[in-house]
């Protein structure tokens, strides 16, 4: 069964040099398409920058997720450049949730976040079930997936992650992690974690890994 929608039309009064650019940039063949992809994206941004008003409300409550331990001192192996994207660990996400992490987040810095289907699993499945958390499910969906969809050649870099750990001597806790390090890895990104794993990673592959921005 399928629906007509009549879609409520407008006039615009737009500027003329400003709409043949946004055509050109955006690629795309038609003045309507222009305009709404603008506006999309125009959404897109806004709800990311919302996020900070949901730092340190205690909206996550699940179970503790490879950050039990915080590691003494910080690794770093590779400063984060100052023009780049970030892929946030969910132990990040847990902390600026719930703690004061959070606070010190510029809205440049919230523009460059990046995350993946992995994170958005964890992140999601430990929020509370209450409208607070619905509102930042919308702005967290409005971040910028890497790898999606994640494809089997990933999964098998994580396989690959995990076994040259062992062969070293290395015992990473979470099969998850190394899902993710594969991620960033192939996309050339920095992890903000706050988990050990993603250190010890980063000794034996080519992960750039951070726990400061």
């Amino acid at each position: 069964m399928s629906y007509k929608i009549h879609m409520k039309r407008t006039n615009l009064v737009l500027d003329a040099d400003l709409l043949e650019e946004a055509t050109r940039e955006l690629g795309v063949k038609t003045y309507s398409a222009a305009v709404n992809t603008a506006l999309a994206e125009l959404l897109r941004l806004r709800k990311i920058l919302r996020l900070p008003s949901f730092f340190n409300q205690g909206l996550w409550q699940g179970d503790p997720i490879r950050n039990e331990t915080r590691p003494e001192r910080t690794c770093r192996k590779e400063s984060t450049p100052e023009k780049t994207v970030i892929l946030v660990d969910t132990s990040v996400w847990i902390e600026m949730l719930n703690g004061r992490l959070g606070s010190k987040i510029s809205e440049r810095e919230l523009l460059q976040f990046r995350t993946c289907t992995p994170v958005v699993q964890e992140v999601l499945q430990g929020l509370r079930d209450d409208q607070r958390s619905n509102a930042f499910r919308q702005s967290f969906l409005a971040i910028r997936l890497l790898n999606d969809p994640l494809e089997e050649r990933t999964f098998l870099s994580a396989a690959e992650i995990y076994k040259l750990g062992r062969s070293k001597g290395i015992t990473i806790r979470s099969s998850v992690d190394c899902l993710i390090a594969a991620i960033a890895i192939e996309n050339g990104v920095t992890v903000w974690h706050r988990d050990r794993d993603y250190d010890a990673i980063s000794r034996f592959t080519s992960l750039r890994s951070t726990q400061e921005i």
